[in-house]
């Protein structure tokens, strides 16, 4: 996405300066928005790119540990993240307490936790 972003924003750099010295009758003001365009947009691709690929990152870290989990891991992980308490769990799932805390210490385990409050950091951005 970084690379289509600066791709773009270089190609339409190169069209406008293009364009400017085809036409050869524009004046010095003409030239300085051309070129102040031409750098915003360069900026804004950098600054989008980069935003957008810490993006990326993160969800790969957030499938990588999910893709990990059991399908009724994943469910109390989801409880888990929208911040329901044990009991809750319990209830919307319909398991026992012992259940849902090993369902839980496979959750931490698999994902490299040992507490709640780690796994939320860690998955926080789903």
């Amino acid at each position: 996405m970084v690379k289509t972003i600066l791709k773009y924003s270089i190609a339409l750099s190169i069209v406008a300066f293009t364009i400017e010295y085809a036409t050869q009758d524009t004046s010095l003001v003409d030239k300085t928005w051309l070129l102040s365009g031409a750098t915003l947009f360069i900026i804004l691709g950098f600054l989008i790119g980069k935003s957008y690929k810490g993006t990326l990152q993160s969800r790969y870290r957030q499938g990588m540990y999910l893709s990990r989990l059991s399908p009724r891991e994943g469910e109390v992980a989801q409880l888990i993240l929208k911040h329901y308490s044990n009991k809750e769990i319990c209830s919307t799932l319909c398991i026992e307490q012992s259940t849902l805390k090993t369902h839980i210490n496979k959750i931490y385990h698999k994902c490299e936790a040992v507490s709640r409050k780690e796994f939320k950091e860690r998955l926080s951005a789903l």
